[in-house]
């Protein structure tokens, strides 16, 4: 029995070396599906970096200006005081005993003005402002001479009237800023240049009730350019439109 046993295992050793030698190796061979990928080609949009962001920029917002920086408009003034001596002068000389002179004068002047009013402002409380205004003023001026025992009436009438540009520079201060909302007052003062303008002079003769002679035109002054000080006080209002006054 034991001869048997080993024969067959010797016999069956050299079986299975030469089964397993002889087995075929198995070779893979790749399917269409597991082909390697083609190379991705990349294009000039995907290697260029990725555009950043634009940033976000943090605004002030900025407070309602109740006095604009910049601001023009119109004035209408009125003059409680006339530009010249209001009222009525006379004057009689006696000259003989047959001649009577006599002078009288009527100043008079318009008490309502007007123009425009340009403002800067320097800072929050104050302001520049130049101002063109318009004005007209003139008198009236009378002589009456009598003549002779019959007293003939010799009366020579002038009338002259001007008009007046003045131009002040005024430095202006707000009780509150421009920025603060409600109505504000401000003071001012400054210089002022005035410009005689349109000075035009007619005279009238008249002897015995009749016109013996007249002439008009320009009068002679001393001086066109004026210069002076101006100051004053004021208010300013603005409503739900915007509109100030």
């Amino acid at each position: 029995m034991k001869k048997c046993f080993w024969a067959f295992c010797a016999l069956a050793l050299p079986l299975s070396a030469q089964t397993t030698t002889q087995a075929p190796k198995p070779v893979s061979v790749p399917s269409p599906a597991q082909a390697p990928p083609p190379p991705a080609v990349q294009t000039p949009a995907q290697t260029a970096p990725p555009a950043q962001a634009p940033r976000a920029l943090t605004v002030d917002p900025k407070l309602p200006a109740y006095v604009r920086r910049f601001s023009a408009g119109a004035t209408l003034e009125y003059l409680p005081l006339s530009l010249i001596q209001y009222g009525q002068v006379q004057q009689t000389q006696e000259l003989g005993p047959i001649e009577y002179n006599s002078d009288s004068k009527n100043f008079h002047s318009k008490q309502f003005g007007g123009g425009i009013v340009l403002q800067f402002a320097v800072t929050d409380r104050w302001a520049i402002a130049v101002n063109g205004l318009w004005r007209q003023a003139g008198y009236e001026m009378a002589n009456v001479i009598y003549v002779g025992p019959q007293r003939k009436e010799i009366r020579t009438t002038e009338k002259t009237t001007a008009t007046f540009y003045d131009f002040p520079l005024m430095v202006r201060r707000y009780n509150i800023e421009r920025t603060e909302p409600g109505w504000r007052w401000f003071y001012e003062a400054g210089g002022t240049l005035r410009y005689t303008h349109r000075l035009k002079t007619s005279i009238e003769r008249t002897e015995g009730g009749e016109t013996t002679c007249c002439s008009s035109g320009p009068a002679e002054v001393s001086s066109k350019n004026v210069p002076g000080v101006t100051g004053g006080i004021g208010l300013q209002f603005n409503d739900d439109f915007g509109i100030r006054i």
